[in-house]
């Protein structure tokens, strides 16, 4: 009975696929060789996802143009051949999900070999990353073969960057999550408040495919300290985010702002950029729906410039401003205004912290900043308490993000740390100084009592000699 049992567990499909679905990659690849039902069991895990980055393991070798037959190779399309599922383009059917970081030309896949479009497709990341010592040329997402001609059957794109050219020959595309700091803004070219016209924006770099129907524009990381897209330049001039003049290696963090003049020292404020960018937006998109996550949650005060906004009053002008754009681009909207309200909705940090994980948009890198700010440990709620009890209103002084205590509340373990620390190194100083004044003082103290006690014995020995 135990092995009329086993047997029919191991010829139940979905039964084995659940099971292989909780076994690491290493074990995945043993599995496959089990027998025919382990191996369509476990395919579908195995190269569900797929990450593209420095130093990967090219997993497509074997990959081949569709007209190039061997006397092995059925000439029809069926996949369901024999001969046809085990062969690498059979495989790579399989693929749901592409990451995609930052790597080196020499290292793309499609430059290493020839890679058919990938036919299932559903989400392609472009996820940017660090950039290592003797990385060597970087394969912009721009000019990337991969990503420009292997991954276009997407249907939804995460991209970290408002230029969105690497997804204008993606045809099948009908979302698209742009993640943005607010330091990676572009650069700003207007005079005011009431001129958003003179904020230029390429129309290549902004313009979206047709087949886009919806946009969801995350705002995070004011403060630009979490899942730096960092790497190290050797030039010279002041517009690194260390600062100075001098010439030799500094690290950027590939930021609009950051890697010249500081994250908070730009201008206009936010206030004029937001709504100007997303009428710039409006003359070009063809959408049925765009949502703004975290919006209050993610801009710093002093970020708001002279004027104060409340948040409410910010979504207003963000609202105004798509449908003048949408007037701009076409004058058959007739109730343009109520269309935008319709169609553009604003969602919380909270929300977003929600929905980013059940729909596997917040990476490992990424995660660390919605925990911090919306989950945290009961350690990092400890560390704040600390840090509360002592900080003032006064001597706030970091992070800079802001004067006021309650932007405490949202302070990562480092900043903690880091406070508590500067703290620490004050009281020493403070210590230290009254200490050396206390011997100062005793040392005076201790020269005068010596004076006194010499004028003394000096009149005595001249009463004496009297």
């Amino acid at each position: 009975m135990d092995g009329l049992a086993s047997t029919q567990l191991g010829g139940t499909a979905d039964i084995v696929s659940q099971i292989v679905s909780y076994l690491p990659q290493s074990s995945l690849f043993a599995t496959l060789q089990v027998s025919k039902s382990f191996f369509h069991a476990s395919v579908p895990h195995l190269y569900h996802t797929l990450t593209i980055k420095h130093d990967f393991k090219n997993i497509f070798t074997g990959a081949t143009r569709p007209d190039n037959l061997t006397f092995d190779t059925p000439s029809n399309d069926d996949q369901t051949q024999p001969l046809n599922e085990i062969n690498k383009n059979s495989l790579l059917r399989y693929i749901k999900r592409v990451d995609v970081f930052v790597h080196s030309t020499h290292e793309c896949p499609f430059v290493l070999q020839y890679i058919q479009p990938l036919p299932n497709l559903e989400v392609v990341h472009l996820a940017r990353g660090p950039r290592g010592k003797g990385f060597g040329f970087p394969c912009e997402a721009e000019t990337c073969q991969f990503i420009n001609k292997v991954c276009v059957n997407a249907k939804k794109a995460i991209i970290r960057q408002l230029d969105f050219t690497p997804l204008s020959s993606y045809k099948s595309l009908k979302t698209v999550v742009l993640k943005l700091r607010i330091c990676e803004l572009p650069i700003w070219y207007g005079q005011g408040l009431i001129d958003y016209g003179e904020y230029h924006m390429s129309k290549s770099e902004i313009s979206l495919p047709h087949s886009v129907k919806k946009l969801d524009m995350v705002w995070w990381d004011a403060d630009h300290k979490y899942r730096l897209d960092s790497y190290e330049a050797q030039e010279e001039g002041s517009r690194y985010w260390h600062g100075g003049r001098d010439s030799g290696m500094r690290t950027m963090k590939g930021c609009t702002y950051c890697d010249q003049s500081g994250c908070r020292q730009y201008s206009p404020h936010v206030g004029i950029q937001i709504p100007a960018m997303v009428e710039c937006f409006a003359q070009d998109f063809k959408l049925d729906q765009i949502r703004l996550w975290n919006v209050g949650g993610s801009i710093p005060r002093p970020q708001w410039g002279e004027e104060e906004f409340a948040v409410e009053e910010l979504k207003e002008m963000i609202v105004k401003s798509f449908s003048v754009g949408r007037q701009k681009k076409s004058t058959l909207l007739t109730n343009s205004e109520s269309d935008s309200e319709d169609m553009m909705t604003f969602h919380s940090g909270l929300e977003y912290l929600s929905y980013g994980l059940e729909n596997d948009e917040i990476d490992q890198g990424e995660w660390q900043y919605w925990e911090d700010r919306y989950q945290p440990s009961f350690k990092l709620q400890e560390l704040r308490e600390q840090v509360s009890k002592l900080i003032t209103l006064e001597n706030i002084g970091y992070p800079t993000s802001s004067n006021c205590k309650d932007d405490m509340k949202h302070w990562s373990k480092d900043d903690c740390w880091a406070y508590l620390a500067r703290h620490q190194e004050k009281q020493r100083k403070e210590e230290e100084t009254e200490a050396r004044m206390r011997i100062r003082d005793k040392a005076e103290a201790r020269q005068e009592s010596e004076e006194e006690h010499d004028i003394d014995d000096y009149s005595d020995v001249e009463v004496q000699e009297v």
